[in-house]
């Protein structure tokens, strides 16, 4: 019995041993890995970044590949490394390799036999391969573009650590390689669509502009089409992108030829065309359908892609422009609503707008008009607090949400007043509406002696640009006395894909006046880690989509990393949206120190916040 015992407890110390070095093992290579630079190139920064999971991993070969843009049934290595040394690259096919999963579908892990599994691909049986783990490597249009690949010659006994970091390295090339496609896509042609070499969609919109000075002058008419692709993200799931986009580009040459004198054709989106009758001079709707057939049987043409032979069909909305519309509504929206009629109704048609339908548009600039009055008259905005807290409900901060509670329309959701005043401009006026509202509840409760907490201040990316706003609020706390450790603002991801130089020295002006920065919704944008590692900030907020997803093993690897990088950077984390005890338990015991949400608190008005306050500083 005695030596069972021991044989147990000498099991569990070396169990426990091995989770202690794969802690410090994940620690080691998440603080390497934000130390990693894009600034000396994508190719430089590729190929440390691949060097650094060869080593960890020591996998026999590791693959960062791309689907090959001329053969969309291939995938073309970006960079190879065997045996922790550089490779040249090299193209394997797709067909019959357990890559092919892994673009179809999701991660792909195989412990052992996995050449036998996939009798097909010659390069795992050449090479003897035994184990594999696959993770996608997602663009711009979230779809799976290229793969991040693991090969082993023998079995894999645990891979869970392993199946962490790659997992979180992809995610890392994955963001790096759009930021790379957006850059490329920048230099591309101010006003030409690069594929079709047709007009672009500001081209088009500056177009429209002109059209409509001209007609309204001469008290005449214009006709918008808009037409879209039925479908055609099929055709891009089923033959890849570089089908998809040769398809694109066929039927925009084609269109390229339709273009006359009176009709300008442009590329508006990435499988929707615009055509402008800028002068009409017969029956509208007799014009409308004389265009669409003629569009419709362009389109329909087959068009041939290598041996390929891909037929499309197609959807139009027309509007007439300014008769239709009133004077400051969008024109190409209108189009939008009029072709998205279309499709509801079956696809392979056309409909004309719908002046009804102006009445959603015009709602949207009325809430754009009460939210200005409500700011201007104090019409029912508020702000209430939602507390942070420790493990023990021990509150350490809150977050200031806005509401909206107007005479006129009753509740307002944020969902729906803060897209428009974002798309409006209005945001500007109603982020300074909050501030102002914050740093005066602060200073009433510092008055009456209240035991306050920091409070963080949401900051849009457009407000984080102005330096107008970063200087007021500097200026503010202190003309109010107010310390500056009692402000947090927190900024979402895409706040600060701006320009790095600028990015920088702006955190680090806040940062120097006692303000501390939050980084919201961690993991949600397409920051890099190299990135993020270099600027200056404070705290790192698990998004709510990840709390959500904890019965889920891959979002439960993704959260423990999230918080070891938070570790690994010296930032405090926080959860938001714990709301049940089996969460916050989960989320401690990977770390987490702090947590917002309504298991601990839902949001509280200024009254019942301070309330709270005071209570707690009863009992503490």
């Amino acid at each position: 019995m005695l030596g069972t015992i021991i044989c147990g407890f000498k099991q569990q110390s070396t169990k426990l041993y091995e989770q202690l070095l794969e802690k410090e093992s994940l620690h080691t290579i998440f603080s390497k890995l934000v130390l990693i630079s894009n600034e000396e190139g994508q190719d430089k920064f590729y190929q440390e970044s691949i060097a650094l999971l060869s080593e960890y991993s020591d996998a026999d070969y590791v693959l960062f590949g791309l689907i090959d843009e001329d053969h969309p049934q291939k995938i073309k290595t970006r960079v190879a490394f065997y045996n922790n040394q550089q490779i040249d690259n090299f193209t394997y096919e797709r067909e019959g390799s357990p890559c092919e999963n892994v673009l179809s579908f999701d991660a792909c892990v195989h412990r052992s036999g996995v050449a036998s599994d996939f009798p097909k691909d010659v390069m795992l049986k050449d090479e003897g391969i035994e184990a594999y783990i696959g993770y996608p490597i997602v663009g711009l249009d979230k779809n799976a573009i290229g793969v991040l690949v693991l090969l082993f010659k023998a079995p894999l006994r645990s891979e869970l650590a392993l199946q962490t970091v790659t997992d979180v390295m992809a995610t890392r090339l994955s963001a790096e390689l759009r930021r790379e496609m957006l850059q490329t896509e920048l230099r591309a042609s101010a006003y030409i669509d690069y594929l079709t070499q047709l007009p672009n969609r500001i081209k088009l919109l500056r177009f429209i502009n002109k059209t409509k000075n001209e007609v309204t002058a001469e008290e005449n008419h214009a006709l918008l089409l808009l037409i879209d692709l039925d479908h055609f993200g099929e055709i891009n799931r089923k033959f890849g992108y570089e089908v998809g986009d040769k398809v694109v580009k066929i039927i925009g040459e084609r269109l390229r030829s339709y273009a006359a004198d009176g009709i300008f054709i442009a590329r508006c989106s990435g499988d929707e065309f615009a055509v402008v009758i800028s002068k009409v001079r017969t029956d509208i709707s007799q014009l409308a359908h004389v265009h669409w057939t003629a569009v419709k049987a362009i389109i329909n043409q087959t068009c041939l892609v290598g041996s390929r032979k891909i037929n499309v069909g197609c959807s139009m909305g027309a509007v007439v422009f300014p008769s239709q519309l009133n004077s400051n509504i969008d024109i190409v929206g209108c189009a939008e609503h009029a072709l998205m009629q279309a499709k509801e109704q079956g696809r392979n048609k056309y409909t004309f707008f719908n002046p009804s339908l102006l009445s959603e548009m015009e709602h949207a600039r009325a809430i754009e008009s009460d939210l200005i009055n409500a700011i201007d008259g104090q019409d029912g905005l508020d702000v209430y607090y939602q507390p942070k807290v420790n493990r023990n409900g021990d509150i350490i901060g809150a977050e200031a949400l806005l509401r909206w509670f107007s005479q006129k329309r009753g509740t307002v959701t944020p969902l729906e007043f803060i897209p428009i005043a974002e798309g409006s401009g209005v945001i500007h006026a109603l982020g300074q509406w909050v501030l102002n509202r914050v740093l005066s509840d602060l200073g009433e409760w510092i008055n009456n002696d209240v035991n306050i907490t920091p409070i963080s201040i949401n900051v849009t990316a457009s407000q984080f640009e102005d330096d107008e706003f970063i200087d007021a609020l500097i200026t503010q706390v202190k003309q109010l006395e107010i310390a500056p450790n009692l402000i947090e603002l927190e900024l979402t991801e895409s706040g600060l894909l701006i320009d790095k130089n600028k990015a920088i020295d702006t955190l680090t002006k806040v940062r120097d006046s006692g303000i501390t920065i939050a980084l919201d919704d961690f993991g949600t944008g397409y920051s890099s880690l190299s990135y993020l590692s270099e600027l200056p900030l404070d705290v790192l907020k698990i998004d709510k989509s990840f709390v959500d997803g904890l019965d889920n093993e891959r979002n439960r690897e993704l959260v423990k990393a999230i918080i070891a990088i938070s570790e690994s950077l010296d930032l405090t984390n926080i959860a938001e949206g714990t709301e049940t005890i089996e969460q916050v338990d989960l989320l401690t015991s990977y770390g987490c120190k702090y947590f917002q949400g309504y298991y601990f608190s839902k949001p509280l008005n200024k009254a019942a916040f301070e309330t709270l306050l005071i209570n707690e500083s009863k009992t503490s």
